[in-house]
């Protein structure tokens, strides 16, 4: 099932190259060209993995890189997530 506001199957398709900034371009205004390398970087390796681009992990880690979240919300928010998937934390 496609996540809403994620990539649908074309888009998925199109994941062989990871293309966050195309999916959801509005997450990365106001960061430069090496900020928005390393959020791709900062995912590549999970992608490799199975994990599924979605929007919220994009979310957060640009709005930390942006200046929008502390690093402590940032943590925060990547407990919450993580204590909402069945089976984990």
């Amino acid at each position: 099932m496609d996540e809403p506001g994620g990539p649908g199957a074309d888009e998925l398709q199109a994941a062989l190259t990871l293309d966050l900034e195309l999916w959801w371009p509005e997450l990365f205004e106001g960061l430069d060209g090496r900020q928005r390398w390393a959020v791709v970087q900062a995912f590549a390796g999970n992608w490799h993995e199975g994990w599924a681009p979605n929007r919220e992990d994009v979310a957060n880690l640009t709005g930390l890189l942006r200046g929008d979240i502390t690093d402590d919300e940032y943590a925060r928010r990547s407990l919450e997530k993580a204590r909402r998937r069945p089976g984990r934390v």
